[in-house]
């Protein structure tokens, strides 16, 4: 079975998913305001995981760096990219 789609047909669908990702990341992307990293319990929620997943992460796998800024761990937004580019999978 062959499926033939013409990128103009595309095009409508590719645009309204656009606009829902972007309005469903609005308030996490107003939560950064110009921000340069995160606190674990904020880079969990904008990961969408529980904190103890992003914890074990760092501090069982070593699958992501944070840095620690007085008794705070924080990640920086570049940490949390790599992070995911990291653990992308192919299907």
């Amino acid at each position: 079975m062959q499926l033939t789609l013409d990128t103009n047909d595309l095009q409508p669908t590719i645009e309204q998913i656009v606009r829902v990702v972007l309005a469903e990341t609005e308030p996490l992307r107003d939560k950064l305001n110009g921000r340069l990293a995160l606190t674990e319990e904020e880079a969990a929620e904008m990961l969408g995981v529980r904190r103890n997943v992003l914890r074990d992460a760092r501090l069982v796998r070593g699958e992501i760096k944070a840095s620690q800024v007085g008794k705070q761990i924080v990640y920086s937004v570049d940490s949390l990219r790599q992070f995911l580019v990291d653990q992308e999978i192919e299907r």
